[in-house]
């Protein structure tokens, strides 16, 4: 595939992502999109719904980020 075409897939996934969240938020009539909606995009593949859920406490909130487990060395920008 040309990189002109990776690239417009690209941007078509990250338009459906993004319309998803909202119409997920909108049908809980919410104005915000909530973790609980990104959860929701992951419903029909088990691997990525674990993955949104280990980024999650049990509140629903996002998780404390940890640190990459090659150390702190890393600069963050």
């Amino acid at each position: 595939m040309a990189s002109g075409k990776k690239e417009g897939h690209l941007e078509d996934r990250v338009s459906e992502t993004t319309d998803d969240l909202i119409m997920f938020a909108r049908h809980a009539r919410r104005t915000k999109v909530q973790s609980s909606d990104v959860l929701l995009l992951g419903r029909r593949n088990a691997g990525v719904e674990s993955v949104l859920r280990s980024y999650m406490d049990t509140d629903g909130k996002p998780a404390e980020l940890k640190e990459p487990q090659g150390g702190s060395d890393d600069e963050h920008h």
